[in-house]
């Protein structure tokens, strides 16, 4: 910006954009350039971070403004910063808060269903995150995506392409850098695998979980290769790369079954952490060592609603994955706003019965069936407190939507909330 002399033009910016995966993929792309021992600062929807030490910018919003933005890249700047790590939105991307921050390399994750409340179309929300390619020298794809095509025909000419891949990717496509995931050995609940990148093989180990985590991980690394980071300091960023808060964020306070806390709040995120948990629920419970004849009882427990005042198109998509994937969904409330919870609860009800599940009554919950079943539950707590009591040794719990926000709306009021916090506090009241 002309005020603070356009400062982003001293630094390489990173611009990660995309429905899913884009606050762990900036913050592991950070933690890489960090490990090589450059000078990195980090703007995300979790934290930001300049000259090596957790900062309060007071955005309280993952893309802010561009005076606010430009103020924060001067002050970075001036500590002598070398590359700065942006976490976008499609929200921030519409609205021109970028202004001035001179993308170098940008990363779209995937692009799927979400925030049609204000782009009104798929059409128009891939044309507003296709927006970040412009001018960058280089674009990162994921290949899998079904995006893919026209993401890739939006990047400048001169532009180089690189893109991440769980399978191999054609020699036909011209390409930059190309990163796909060569072979994997399953290590629960890590990951051990290897990238294939032109041709180098890369050995990863990572303490996250999924294939997703997969793919914010190649994304991390072809960024990384593209800036010519050494492979050593990549192996070793992401091998000691924990996680984000409220992603895949697991709470022990002693109990015999697991509870994870996850920010999943599109159709893509929910059906994916569902996926992983159910794939994971068997191998857990024989970790265990719970008793034989018990084997096969174990459930999937999710915990989960959906914002008012956003897209009510994705309500029942989401309420049909967790009918199919969950045992037990418990539907409660996650920033209700102005909108009565109930009927937004309703509209996650219609997916939950197209998948079959069938409502269940808190009367019955003694008899709790082995199957896929719904509970209505509006007030969150109390639907948390709900999962923590039905639980059983070997039982997973999900409880998403919120991840690492601190307050839910009602009305037009933020309340302090936290779902990390009430779910140690309900822990703590259950019988030992």
């Amino acid at each position: 910006m002309i005020l603070y002399n356009y400062p982003a033009k001293s630094l390489t910016v990173i611009g990660v954009t995309g429905t899913d995966g884009k606050t762990t993929t900036s913050h592991l792309i950070y933690e890489i350039l960090k490990r090589a021992g450059k000078k990195v600062a980090l703007v995300s929807s979790v934290a930001a971070y300049a000259d090596g030490q957790e900062t309060d910018t007071g955005f309280h919003v993952t893309t802010p403004d561009p005076f606010s933005l430009q103020a924060f890249i001067k002050r970075i700047v001036g500590q002598k910063t070398e590359y700065l790590v942006l976490e976008v939105t499609s929200h921030g991307l519409d609205q021109f808060r970028l202004l001035g921050c001179g993308f170098k390399v940008a990363v779209i994750t995937n692009v799927t269903n979400e925030h049609l409340d204000y782009h009104q179309t798929f059409e128009d929300y891939l044309k507003t995150k296709a927006t970040i390619l412009k001018g960058v020298d280089y674009a990162v794809l994921n290949y899998d995506d079904p995006s893919f095509e026209y993401l890739a025909s939006r990047k400048k000419p001169s532009g180089h392409l690189t893109v991440f891949s769980q399978k191999p990717i054609p020699d036909s496509l011209k390409t930059y850098l190309k990163v796909f995931k060569e072979s994997t050995t399953e290590a629960f609940p890590n990951l051990e695998f290897t990238l294939s990148i032109n041709g180098e093989p890369l050995n990863l180990r990572s303490n996250l979980s999924g294939q997703y985590n997969l793919e914010n991980i190649m994304a991390a690394v072809a960024v990384a290769k593209a800036l010519k980071i050494e492979g050593v300091a990549i192996v070793s960023a992401v091998s000691d790369f924990n996680g984000v808060s409220g992603r895949l964020e697991q709470i022990e306070e002693g109990q015999s079954f697991k509870v994870v806390v996850d920010f999943a709040h599109t159709p893509n995120a929910l059906e994916k952490v569902l996926t992983l948990y159910q794939e994971l629920k068997n191998k857990n419970f024989r970790l265990l060592r719970q008793p034989a004849d018990l084997v096969g009882q174990e459930k999937l427990i999710v915990v989960f609603g959906c914002a008012g005042l956003r897209d009510k198109s994705k309500r029942p998509l989401m309420g049909e994955i967790a009918g199919r994937l969950a045992d037990v969904s418990i539907l409660t409330a996650e920033d209700p706003r102005t909108e009565n919870v109930n009927d937004i609860i309703n509209d996650i009800t219609i997916g939950c019965l197209r998948a079959g599940a069938k409502e269940y009554l808190e009367s019955k919950l003694s008899a709790l069936p082995h199957d896929h079943v719904f509970i209505k539950k509006p007030d969150r707590r109390q639907a948390i407190e709900l999962a923590l009591m039905i639980a059983k040794a070997g039982d997973i719990i999900l409880v998403t939507g919120k991840g690492h926000e601190k307050s839910m709306c009602f009305g037009t009021t933020e309340y302090p909330w936290s779902d990390q916090v009430v779910v140690r506090e309900e822990l703590k009241k259950l019988p030992r």
